[in-house]
Formats: structure tokens, sequence, C-alpha cells
């Protein structure tokens, strides 16, 4: 047994005790050699020890925290033709408040904790070359910088890892990998530049159909619900939508956007009478509306008359009957618009001027179509 002791002034016990209260100890984790810690003072007593299990538990008293550990080990060659071993540990905890905590505040481990920021949703430890405080990377080393290129692919291997695992496709996978918008990493390395790189050419983007993608699919995403109402198979490019903050950015820097207008009207048109029968046809209009404003020359075939066919040629001219008055020949070039599809339209896009529901259907969606509204003088 190895006895350490030091002695400080009575005047400082009181901060000593309190962040012998508040060490996490995490770095159990990553050290080979000790399983357990025990502080014993007249006022703390404290055992902790960590169970190399599957996942791993680190025991504090009577709480209990789970991570799960992946583990790499390797060599690096020298320029003296020696090896140089190193490994790598990823913890990940399986309580959301740490993640959410170490996506914030979490720093890179080289067996104890650096000042080197690591804003990721898990635990990070390497044996990294230090500076001699042993609190931050040394600046331009080929050693860190080969070994934080293994970092990223390792992380990627776990982010592929964990959405071959997943029931149905997520965003889990994804947001583990994922860097920080506005992070930065010190010492001179373009470690979440390199992260992100990686990330672009993997399958890692989920899509409405249940599948993965990579950007090679040419994804789709809009931050409008069309995941929601349109039909997995003729969108299967189309990702599910996601809230997370980090997401959204990264999908637009990778320039995943939605299909042009032209694109998805062609889509929608051949399963037009399905949206129409089982009403998601409003949606898609209100959607349509939202995403495309008024930069559309196409329209997708969603509008019904007021004998519930479909409207499909654009020479016909639709007339608002919300009062279902009057009624029209078979031989007209006219169309009554159906009154509960005009009503429901109205509401969707909270729109309750007829005359202004005209104009925005006109401008917005059939602005080859005219669209009057019908009044009696």
């Amino acid at each position: 047994m190895t006895a350490v002791v030091l002695r400080c002034d009575q005047s400082v016990l009181g901060a000593i005790e309190e962040q012998l209260r508040s060490i996490r100890f995490v770095e159990l984790l990553f050290l080979k050699h000790i399983a357990e810690i025990r502080i014993e003072t007249p006022n703390i007593q404290r055992h902790i020890r960590v169970i190399p299990s599957n996942p791993f538990r680190i025991e504090d008293n009577d709480k209990t925290s789970s991570w799960r550990v992946w583990r790499k080990e390797g060599a690096l060659a020298q320029n003296d033709g020696s090896q140089k071993h190193y490994e790598l540990a990823i913890a990940y905890s399986e309580d959301p408040e740490v993640r959410e905590l170490l996506k914030k505040e979490g720093c890179l481990y080289s067996f104890f904790k650096t000042e080197v920021p690591m804003r990721m949703p898990f635990l990070v430890h390497g044996t990294f070359e230090l500076t001699s405080e042993r609190n931050g990377l040394e600046k331009d080393n080929d050693n860190n910088r080969r070994l934080l290129s293994i970092l990223t692919d390792f992380i990627v291997e776990i982010g592929e890892e964990i959405a071959h695992k997943r029931e149905s496709a997520d965003y889990a996978a994804l947001m583990f990998v994922l860097p920080p918008t506005n992070g930065y990493f010190n010492g001179g390395y373009d470690f979440y530049g390199e992260l992100k790189s990686k990330i672009k050419g993997c399958r890692l983007f989920p899509s409405i159909r249940g599948e993965y993608l990579s950007l090679e699919d040419n994804p789709r995403y809009s931050l409008n619900r069309f995941d929601e109402v349109l039909n997995k198979e003729d969108f299967r490019a189309l990702l599910i939508h996601c809230e997370d903050p980090r997401v959204e950015p990264f999908l637009s820097e990778c320039r995943i956007f939605f299909y042009e207008c032209g694109e998805f009207c062609k889509l929608i048109n051949p399963r037009a009478e399905e949206y129409i029968l089982s009403g998601t046809n409003v949606e898609i209009i209100h959607l349509y509306h939202e995403e495309f404003g008024s930069e559309v020359s196409f329209a997708p075939y969603l509008l019904v008359d007021s004998e519930g066919k479909r409207i499909t040629d654009r020479s016909l001219k639709i007339f608002n009957n919300p009062t279902e008055a009057f009624a029209l020949p078979s031989w007209s070039t006219m169309r009554f618009i159906d009154a509960k599809l005009w009503a429901r339209l109205s509401e969707a896009l909270e729109i309750s001027r007829a005359n202004d529901l005209a104009k925005a259907l006109r401008r917005l969606t059939w602005k080859n179509i005219p669209l009057i509204r019908w009044s009696l003088r």
C-alpha cells in the first residue's frame, strides 16, 4: 500500500472537504490499476468503486451511474523506427442529463481530466502528448495529430454501430457523433472539422422509410413537417424531422435541402387520389405553401371540385361556391371547388376572407389557374 500525505492549513479544510464531496471520479473508467477509492474524514465517508461490466458501473455509496465504454488500442510508428503504444476510450453515460452537461462542459481526458474542451455527449480518454502541466495538448505534435485522426474514425465507427443496432432509424447515432456547431479545439488541431468530414461519408442520416442514408444518396430535408404526411416509398430520400439545435445547421452545411417544386409535384401527383381520400391533401397544400411561398411554377393536383373529382386541367376556371347554391353544366370550362375543402384550406392557411384565400392559392400554388371569388350582386 502506498500512502500519500499532504499537509494543509486548517483554514482551507472546509474547501477541501467540499471538493472531496463533489468530485465524480469518472477517471476510474480509464485507470486500469485503480478500482476503488475511499475518502474518510470526520465529516465524509465515501466509498467509490468501478464495476467493469457492460455497461460499466461507478458505485458511490448508495448512488450508481452506468456507462457504456468502448476501447481501442494500437501503435503509432515513430521516426526512429520504433512503435509507440496508444489507447483510446469513449464512455457514454446512460443518464441524459450527464450527456447534456458534457456537451456544455466536457473536457478531454488523458487518464485524468485536462483543460482541453471536448464538447461531445461522452467522455474521451487518450494517451496524448501533454504539456508540462498536463492540462493541454502539445501543439503541432505528430503523435497527437495522428491519434486525433484515429479518434475521429473511432467515434464514427461507434456511431455506425449505434445506428445498426437501433430498432428504427432516428437521429441518435448522428447526435452521438456530431460535434458542437460553435466548438473549438485548442492545440492547433482541426479535430471537429475532420470529424465532420468523416461523418459526411457515413450512412447516419435517417430517412422516413426507416433507412440510413449517406450524402451520396442525395437526401432531402425540410423544416416543415412533410415527413408526417408524405408517402415513404415515393419520398424515400426525405429525412425525418429533427428539432435538435445541432442537427439542422449541420444538414444545411451538408447542403441537404428539400425537393425543388417541380420534382416534388412529380412525386406527389401519381398518388394524389390517395392523399385526397385520406384528407392529407390539405396539410400537404399548407406545407407546400409554407415551403415554396410565391417562388413556384408548378402545383400538386390536390384540389377537388364540388362533385369530388380531382382538378388536373389547368385551363379550367375555379370558383368558390361556399353555399353550394349553384350548379354547372357538364360541358362547362368552369368548376366549383369543393366547399368542405375550401373551408379546411381556410382554416389550415389561417386565411378567413374568401378573396384572400383565392389570391393565396392563385399566387402561391395554382398560379396558372385563375382562382376567382364568386359572389352574388
